[in-house]
Order: C-alpha cells, then sequence, then structure tokens
C-alpha cells in the first residue's frame, strides 16, 4: 500500500486532503509509521538528480558504455560510441516504459536550455526492447535501451540525467547520471601512497595535472571546479580544489592531504580505481569545459584489512598513450552548461 501510495502522488502530488490511501485507511498509521507514504501521496515524491529506482520492483539496474559493463558511463560527442541500460521489472505485467534526457550543470542541477535545444529527434520515447521471463521461479520482464539512438540524440556535450518513467512522466521508475565529452585538455593523473606518513596504510593520493596548451583559462582559481571520483561514487567525490602551482599551459594539483582517499574500510580493500573530473568555466563564455581522468593502477594483492604497500601509475601527458591502455586510464574532456 506504501508503493501505491508512493506512486500515485506522482511528482506533483493529489493535494492537501486527498490522498485516497491515506484517508481511507489503506495505510495503517498513516500519522507515524506510513508517514512518509501519505505525505508524498499528497505532496508529491519530487524528481531527485541522482541514480536512483523509485520503485521496488525494479531490480538490477546496469548502466554503462556498450561492451563495457564495469566502465564509468561517458562518451564522446558525436561519436558511434553508445550506453546501454538494462533492468528488470518484478511485478512482469508488460509495463510501457518510456525515457528522455535531462541536460544538467556542473553541479548536477537542471540546465536552463529547453530539451529542444540539446536533443535532437524525439523529447521522449518508449523503450521497446523488452523479453518476458519463461518458467523461472520469480517471473519478471527484462527492458534494454541503447543511447543514443536513431529516435533520440545529444548535440551538446556535459552532464546528462536519463530518466526512465511509466506512463507520464509524473511517475519517475529510475534516474541514471552519465557524461557526453569532447577532447579539449590534457590530463595526466597519478595514484601512489600517500607523502603522509599517517596515511599511508589507510589511504590512497591522487594528485594530476592539467596541460592545456594554448586554450585560455584565464583565471584557474575561480574558474575551475573540480571533482574526484572513487570508484564511480558520487557521494564520496572530492570537490573544490584549487590548482597549487599555475605554469604556462599547465595546472599542478598535487596535495598532501586533500585528495586523498580511504583504502581500507570495514576490513576490505577498496579497487583502486580513481576517476576524476575536472570542470573548468570559461570566462566570460555560458559553457564548461570538462575533463575527466580515470586510472585503474596494477596492484598486488594483499591480505584482507592490510592497504596495499605501493600503488602508483605514470599515466602520461599524452592522449595516445591513454588510448593505447584503455583498461589502464581514460583522458577525456567536456562542455558542461553554467
Amino acid at each position: 500500500q506504501s508503493t501505491i501510495a508512493v506512486g500515485s502522488g506522482g511528482l506533483v502530488g493529489k493535494g492537501i486532503g486527498y490522498g485516497s490511501q491515506s484517508k481511507l485507511e489503506f495505510l495503517p498509521e498513516y500519522e507515524t509509521d506510513f508517514i512518509f507514504a501519505a505525505y508524498a501521496e499528497e505532496w508529491g515524491t519530487p524528481l531527485v538528480y541522482v541514480d536512483i529506482s523509485y520503485y521496488p520492483s525494479i531490480r538490477t539496474v546496469l548502466f554503462h558504455p556498450l561492451n563495457e559493463p564495469l566502465a564509468f558511463p561517458a562518451i564522446a560527442l558525436g561519436s558511434n560510441e553508445q550506453l546501454l541500460l538494462r533492468f528488470d521489472d518484478l511485478l512482469a505485467q508488460g509495463n510501457t516504459f518510456s525515457y528522455t534526457l535531462i541536460l544538467c550543470n556542473s553541479d548536477w542541477t537542471p540546465s536552463a536550455l529547453s530539451k529542444s535545444q540539446y536533443l535532437s529527434g524525439y523529447q521522449n520515447h518508449r523503450i521497446s526492447d523488452v523479453d518476458y521471463s519463461f518458467n523461472t521461479f520469480v517471473p519478471y520482464s527484462h527492458y534494454q535501451l541503447l543511447l543514443p539512438n536513431a529516435e533520440m540524440s545529444v548535440n551538446k556535450s556535459g552532464n546528462y540525467l536519463l530518466v526512465v518513467y511509466e506512463g507520464d512522466q509524473e511517475y519517475p521508475v529510475l534516474t541514471r547520471r552519465f557524461v557526453v565529452y569532447e577532447e579539449k585538455v590534457q590530463i595526466g593523473v597519478e595514484v601512489r601512497r600517500p607523502n603522509r606518513v599517517a596515511y599511508r596504510q589507510t589511504h590512497q593520493e591522487v594528485d594530476f595535472i592539467i596541460n592545456h596548451g594554448e586554450y585560455d583559462i584565464p583565471d584557474p582559481f575561480n574558474d575551475l571546479n573540480t571533482v574526484l571520483l572513487q570508484n564511480q561514487r558520487w557521494k564520496t567525490a572530492i570537490r573544490g580544489l584549487k590548482p597549487r602551482f599555475v605554469q604556462s599551459g599547465r595546472l599542478n594539483y598535487d596535495y598532501d592531504r586533500e585528495n586523498l582517499f580511504p583504502v581500507a574500510m570495514n576490513g576490505e580493500i577498496l579497487t583502486p580505481k580513481t576517476s576524476a573530473i575536472c570542470r573548468s568555466m570559461c570566462g566570460g563564455s555560458n559553457w564548461i569545459p570538462t575533463s575527466l581522468i580515470s586510472s585503474e593502477p596494477n596492484i598486488p594483492e594483499v591480505s584482507t584489512g592490510t592497504a596495499p604497500n605501493s600503488t602508483s601509475t605514470d599515466s602520461g601527458s599524452s592522449a595516445a598513450q591513454a588510448a593505447a591502455s584503455p583498461t589502464q586510464r581514460r583522458i577525456m574532456c567536456g562542455w558542461i552548461l553554467n
């Protein structure tokens, strides 16, 4: 009944006093135990710009580049690269799901641009690739979607939110973040043991350099917004690092403490695959060039609860080196609406 109440409220809600599930007492203790469901039915559930599934029947949501199930969801603008979305619906009722894309700012708030300015083709479309389970203990429907496709594509790079919904767009089913990029600068990254002795057994240090060459960044201290990601997790991102050294066409982010990620948590070793996103605002422009770095250094096997003795990567400064070892590192750069 809670799921029904939340779903019937949608994004905007039915209005104060018009929640049928609570007023007709389908929701027991709607003023205490089920207060959130009662509130959502009357006031609505706002769309959140994070990776989330709104319905408990939606399971096994996977979103990644085609043929790269463990890769970060990012593609180059104007390329033949595609992202694959897969998920299961345990209701197995053959529900019709549709999708749309929302362009976001660097802080993952919705852009002021209309969809017609950054989408080519339809602004929303139905997911038609559906398979149904056969002779299984739990019946389910399996949905697949490739992006971009012939019906919908993007014409601007930046941060995007994929929204899958049922029926009207007021009823979101799931949301997933992804990045569309353009190469504008070259970035070198090094993942290694921290300089500070107190953190050497528990953390990893991520240093990086932005080689922007002739690409003009008037005020790198105020025009740049950097974000470091570990294991593709936005919740633990390190944000707001400023360049420590500025040279001609080169910005150095060599910190000792501010750029540390924990390696061992709850007795388990975290895979040291770290992504760094450097977002910069071009002075006087409405666009933000974005760079994404991903590094997967080779580390020795270690016992549970013990940090590796040394993890380092010589990323190099050229895109050619990154292209030669796609499983080790990626160098990408794009634009995001400010």
